[in-house]
Protein backbone atom coordinates (compact mmCIF):
# COMPACT_ATOMS: atom_id res chain seq x y z
CA UNK A 1 0.00 0.00 0.00
CA UNK A 2 2.68 2.17 0.58
CA UNK A 3 4.06 1.94 -2.98
CA UNK A 4 0.48 3.17 -4.19
CA UNK A 5 0.63 6.30 -2.13
CA UNK A 6 4.25 6.86 -3.14
CA UNK A 7 3.32 6.37 -6.79
CA UNK A 8 0.30 8.95 -6.33
CA UNK A 9 2.89 11.47 -4.65
CA UNK A 10 5.27 10.87 -7.24
CA UNK A 11 2.63 11.31 -10.17
CA UNK A 12 1.38 14.52 -7.90
CA UNK A 13 5.44 15.80 -8.40
CA UNK A 14 5.47 15.28 -12.23
CA UNK A 15 2.32 16.94 -12.88
CA UNK A 16 3.50 20.15 -10.23
CA UNK A 17 7.04 19.90 -12.13
CA UNK A 18 5.44 19.72 -15.71
CA UNK A 19 2.88 22.75 -14.78
CA UNK A 20 5.36 24.75 -13.48
CA UNK A 21 7.58 24.29 -16.75
CA UNK A 22 5.21 25.18 -18.93
CA UNK A 23 4.00 28.72 -17.18
CA UNK A 24 7.77 28.97 -17.05
CA UNK A 25 8.29 28.44 -20.79
CA UNK A 26 5.36 30.95 -21.08
CA UNK A 27 6.89 33.49 -18.89
CA UNK A 28 10.33 33.02 -21.20
CA UNK A 29 8.35 33.36 -24.39
CA UNK A 30 6.34 36.47 -23.16
CA UNK A 31 9.93 38.21 -22.10
CA UNK A 32 11.74 37.50 -25.16
CA UNK A 33 9.30 39.67 -26.65
CA UNK A 34 10.32 42.26 -24.74
CA UNK A 35 7.73 45.14 -22.27
CA UNK A 36 6.18 46.23 -25.56
CA UNK A 37 5.00 43.37 -27.20
CA UNK A 38 8.19 43.51 -29.47
CA UNK A 39 10.86 41.58 -30.69
CA UNK A 40 14.84 42.46 -31.11
CA UNK A 41 14.74 42.21 -34.36
CA UNK A 42 11.47 44.58 -34.69
CA UNK A 43 13.18 47.74 -32.61
CA UNK A 44 15.86 46.96 -34.51
CA UNK A 45 14.09 47.92 -37.42
CA UNK A 46 12.30 50.19 -36.17
CA UNK A 47 16.02 52.21 -35.08
CA UNK A 48 16.93 51.69 -38.76
CA UNK A 49 13.90 53.24 -40.45
CA UNK A 50 14.12 56.43 -38.19
CA UNK A 51 17.82 56.53 -38.96
CA UNK A 52 16.90 56.48 -42.90
CA UNK A 53 14.04 59.10 -42.63
CA UNK A 54 15.83 61.34 -40.56
CA UNK A 55 19.22 61.30 -42.53
CA UNK A 56 16.87 61.86 -46.36
CA UNK A 57 15.52 64.47 -44.62
CA UNK A 58 18.51 66.02 -43.21
CA UNK A 59 19.76 65.82 -46.98
CA UNK A 60 16.57 67.11 -48.66
CA UNK A 61 17.02 70.91 -49.44
CA UNK A 62 13.01 71.25 -48.98
CA UNK A 63 13.06 69.53 -45.67
CA UNK A 64 17.12 69.61 -44.14
CA UNK A 65 16.13 72.93 -42.19
CA UNK A 66 12.58 71.59 -41.25
CA UNK A 67 14.36 70.29 -37.53
CA UNK A 68 11.68 67.59 -38.11
CA UNK A 69 11.19 65.17 -35.50
CA UNK A 70 10.71 61.21 -35.71
CA UNK A 71 9.46 58.67 -34.16
CA UNK A 72 9.04 55.05 -35.37
CA UNK A 73 7.04 52.43 -33.79
CA UNK A 74 6.21 48.78 -35.20
CA UNK A 75 7.41 50.28 -38.19
CA UNK A 76 4.44 53.21 -38.04
CA UNK A 77 6.82 56.74 -38.28
CA UNK A 78 5.05 60.15 -36.91
CA UNK A 79 6.53 63.02 -38.09
CA UNK A 80 6.27 66.16 -36.12
CA UNK A 81 7.00 69.79 -36.77
CA UNK A 82 6.21 73.09 -38.37
CA UNK A 83 7.13 73.52 -41.92
CA UNK A 84 6.82 76.57 -44.27
CA UNK A 85 4.39 75.11 -46.62
CA UNK A 86 2.00 72.60 -48.06
CA UNK A 87 5.12 71.36 -50.53
CA UNK A 88 7.59 70.88 -47.62
CA UNK A 89 4.96 68.85 -45.44
CA UNK A 90 4.28 66.78 -48.65
CA UNK A 91 7.57 66.37 -49.27
CA UNK A 92 8.71 64.87 -45.86
CA UNK A 93 5.59 62.88 -46.37
CA UNK A 94 6.96 61.17 -49.48
CA UNK A 95 10.35 60.59 -48.05
CA UNK A 96 8.98 58.80 -45.21
CA UNK A 97 6.84 57.02 -47.01
CA UNK A 98 9.57 55.40 -49.33
CA UNK A 99 11.69 54.78 -46.75
CA UNK A 100 12.18 50.56 -46.52
CA UNK A 101 10.20 48.91 -44.13
CA UNK A 102 7.29 51.96 -43.72
CA UNK A 103 3.91 50.42 -42.54
CA UNK A 104 1.87 53.64 -42.74
CA UNK A 105 3.36 57.82 -41.62
CA UNK A 106 1.04 59.61 -39.20
CA UNK A 107 1.04 63.16 -40.07
CA UNK A 108 1.92 65.81 -37.21
CA UNK A 109 3.52 68.32 -39.40
CA UNK A 110 2.19 72.10 -39.16
CA UNK A 111 2.24 74.69 -41.28
CA UNK A 112 3.74 77.57 -39.73
CA UNK A 113 0.75 80.77 -40.78
CA UNK A 114 2.43 83.96 -41.80
CA UNK A 115 1.85 86.97 -38.91
CA UNK A 116 -0.17 89.63 -40.45
CA UNK A 117 2.11 92.48 -40.46
CA UNK A 118 1.27 95.01 -37.82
Amino acid sequence: MQKVGNSAMTTSKILLLSLSLVILATFNSACVKGIKGMTGEERSMDVMIGSEVRVRLAQDPVTKAAGIRVAVFEAHVTLNGVLPDEEAVERALNIARNAKGVKSVINNLEIKRAEPPE
